[in-house]
């Protein structure tokens, strides 16, 4: 199933194994990707040449998400933004 975010059009990535249900920032940075970056690539047909260019652009996109994550999440943290309610979250506003 493919969702439409924005312009762009994403796959879901495969569903996290269930020690990683709820991880932490620093869990999220020490976790290994690498399986389910695969098999999502695989499942969309990548093969050679193009899975190799297509998976370090995937992992490097994960990597920088979660460096942005933290970033926000410490910026939150000691008052240099505003955090979001529940409400601005789930859209009930």
């Amino acid at each position: 199933m493919k969702r439409k975010m924005g312009n762009r059009i994403c796959s879901p990535i495969h569903a996290l194994p269930e020690h990683t249900k709820n991880p932490s920032l620093d869990d999220l940075q020490n976790m290994d990707l690498t399986k389910e970056i695969l098999k999502s690539l695989l499942s969309q047909g990548y093969l050679g040449v193009e899975l190799t260019k297509r998976f370090i652009a995937q992992k490097s996109k994960i990597n920088t998400a979660i460096d942005l994550l933290h970033q926000e999440a410490d910026d939150i943290a000691e008052g240099r933004k505003k955090g979001y309610s529940i409400e601005e979250v789930f859209g009930l506003k």
